[in-house]
């Protein structure tokens, strides 16, 4: 398989996300980005970030976003190519946007297990300062108690373990990620693993794993199939394999602006009877309405920046769950290849139309219009 497998793990402190992320690396072996890890490390080679991260340790303020998400993204742009699990980071949208600026995740683990448990757990749990490794007195005891097995060091009882404390910290666990989850979910890449025990949880967590790599050969394997297949100006997309009289959902790609396509499509809707989904459309009305997503990409146009892929698919994903099983012409989308995997994974196209008009004509057809500025396209 050519394209990298790239997931997130969330869980609360004490939800067993460091023993399913160890067992997660050894059975797919992907490479491991901690966030925690990675702090340690800059403040241990006393790097320029690494003491300004220390500075704010030692004052007991949080690290500011723009220092973890440095730090972070500075690691996995280090391993770009490469597969590989992420945890403990982010943490908040802003560094939730920044990471899909880089990278494509392909699937967010989502831990759920019972804040009692939890409390349980944490109450009974010793760490080694020095490198973070975390006992626990009911199922997993050091080998000499109070001592770290590799170092033979002192394990320390942290005081934010206590009960109180530890609830305390699992409340604003679950307000600090509840956004997080909504985000991924409306991208579609999360799912959730429920369980009191890890044992129990992590098969259901490596079989949603092999599911999503097999998805992923599948769909490489059909987009080489599709490409195979074209001929000339006129795209047949079998993915599967469909009637050609079956025209239940077809698109046009990215034609050249100018090319005619606004015309065709409204030909194409009116004769066939179908719906015309338009990604300028669906942006736009989304801002007038003010949903959530429409409040985000509003933001982005304010400041002149390109919405986020992740914001333009979540919309389209929303509205093709919304349409249903109706026929429908799409148009405007996608763009990136990465849209046009999402999209593969939303629906299946029947046919794929490109329209190819001669440059010189193109540049005539521009130069001669006249547009309203309220219908452009965002």
């Amino acid at each position: 398989m050519n394209s990298a497998f790239r997931a997130l793990i969330l869980g609360a402190p004490g939800s067993g996300k460091g023993t399913i992320a160890s067992r997660i690396l050894r059975d797919f072996g992907l490479q491991h980005i901690s966030s925690g890890d990675v702090l340690r490390k800059h403040i241990a080679d006393e790097t320029n970030l690494g003491r300004q991260v220390k500075a704010f340790m030692e004052q007991g303020q949080l690290v500011p976003d723009e220092i973890v998400t440095g730090l972070i993204l500075d690691e996995v742009s280090k391993i770009r190519h490469e597969s590989w699990l992420l945890d403990g980071f982010p943490r908040t949208i802003p560094q939730a946007i920044s990471l899909s600026k880089m990278a494509d995740l392909s699937l967010v683990i989502n831990l759920n297990v019972p804040f009692e448990e939890i409390v349980s757990r944490l109450t009974s749990r010793w760490i080694h300062p020095g490198s973070g490794r975390i006992y626990n007195l009911d199922f997993n005891p050091p080998k000499q108690p109070g001592l770290d097995d590799v170092t033979g060091e002192k394990l320390l009882r942290r005081p934010d373990d206590e009960s109180e404390a530890v609830q305390h910290r699992l409340q604003c666990y679950a307000e600090t990620v509840a956004p997080l989850i909504r985000f991924y979910q409306e991208m579609g890449i999360l799912q959730d693993f429920h369980g009191r025990e890890t044992n129990k949880i992590y098969p259901s967590v490596h079989r949603a794993i092999k599911q999503v790599l097999y998805d992923m050969q599948e769909h490489e394997a059909n987009c080489a199939s599709s490409v195979r297949e074209t001929t000339g100006s006129l795209l047949l997309h079998r993915i599967p394999p469909a009637s050609k009289y079956d025209l239940s959902k077809f698109k046009f790609p990215s034609s050249a602006p100018g090319a005619g396509k606004g015309t065709i499509s409204e030909k194409v809707v009116k004769h066939f009877d179908i719906l015309h989904l338009s990604s300028g459309d669906i942006l736009r009305d989304n801002v007038l309405r003010e949903t959530k997503l429409g409040k985000q990409v509003k933001s982005y146009m304010q400041k002149g920046k390109l919405v986020p892929d992740p914001l333009v698919t979540a919309m389209m994903r929303k509205t093709l769950r919304r349409v249903g099983p109706q026929s429908w012409l799409l148009d405007g989308f996608p763009r990136t290849l990465k849209q046009a995997q999402d999209l593969s994974k939303m629906a299946e196209l029947t046919l794929v139309m490109k329209i190819d008009v001669p440059r010189d004509l193109i540049v005539k057809r521009i130069t001669s219009r006249l547009v309203h500025p309220g219908d452009l396209v965002l």
